[in-house]
């Protein structure tokens, strides 16, 4: 009764028996392209990125605080339980002030206090939250909570490192132990950076972070000075556009997770959150 590691189809294990192979290769090229092609339907985005990083789901989830939000500023974290109480850790770790919105655990958010807070403090750079808090099971309703961020207009843009244009704050979410289960729509519900693990309802195995980014963070990110070596963002952008990574990618759990992507975008990702809703609520 855990949300992960989960059971690995046997097709996609057997692929780990196998001899590793190069990664900087033609063959890895295409396993790349493949599977960050693959991802994309899984995270429903067709305008932005998905990069792949060596790490657990914890490590997309720095790689998002680090790049987003720079030292010195604000950001929201919305809390619910244990792990989501990880953005506010991370966020603290990089000299980044926390404002914590928190719940009773099994609660869910209000979208409506979201407004309230933005609105009382427009400060605050990026909005960090939860799809489905890993400790309690609560799913979030990560569309209203995008409309609440809409909702209260844009920052004046005058705070060191985000000076130009206004814009609402950067939406981040962790989609850890839900995307691939659980409806999810990255595009349409304007999410600017999207955290995901392999070993949860992806089916892979642990090592592997998945994180998609919005053009809307490409282009807030440019204005956040470089806190980061490993986890630089740009690194990932500029060698995926080689169809390979900046450093070292654990090939063998790629391997197996694309075999897990092909089987999900056959079904289709409508097809599987409702299947997935029929477990669960038989389950419940």
């Amino acid at each position: 009764m855990t949300p992960g590691p989960t059971q690995v189809p046997e097709e996609s294990l057997s692929l780990l028996a196998r001899q590793v192979s190069h990664h900087r290769t033609p063959e890895f090229q295409a396993l790349f392209e493949r599977t960050t092609q693959g991802l994309k339907d899984v995270f429903q985005t067709r305008e932005g990125d998905v990069l792949l990083l060596a790490g657990s789901g914890t490590a997309a989830m720095e790689a998002a605080v680090v790049n987003a939000v720079p030292r010195g500023e604000k950001a929201l974290c919305l809390v619910s339980g244990k792990f989501s109480e990880r953005w506010a850790r991370l966020c603290e770790t990089f000299g980044i002030t926390a404002v914590e919105y928190a719940v009773p655990w099994g609660d869910p958010f209000d979208p409506a206090t979201v407004r309230a807070i933005l609105s009382k403090d427009r400060e605050i750079r990026a909005v960090f939250t939860t799809l489905c808090e890993t400790s309690t099971g609560m799913g979030h309703d990560i569309a209203g909570i995008s409309k609440a961020i809409d909702s209260i207009g844009v920052t004046d843009g005058t705070a060191d490192g985000f000076t130009g244009e206004p814009s609402r704050p950067l939406l981040v979410v962790d989609g850890i132990s839900a995307v691939g289960a659980v409806e999810c729509r990255m595009d349409a519900w304007k999410i600017d950076l999207l955290c995901v693990g392999a070993q949860k309802a992806l089916m892979g195995v642990a090592g592997l972070a998945m994180i998609g980014v919005s053009p809307t963070a490409w282009k807030r990110m440019e204005q956040v000075p470089r806190q980061a070596f490993y986890f630089d963002l740009f690194k990932y952008r500029k060698s995926a556009a080689d169809r390979t990574t900046p450093f070292t990618p654990p090939k063998p759990l790629i391997d197996a997770l694309a075999v897990n992507i092909d089987a999900l975008r056959k079904e289709g990702m409508e097809a599987v959150w409702r299947r997935t809703a029929r477990l669960a609520a038989a389950a419940r």
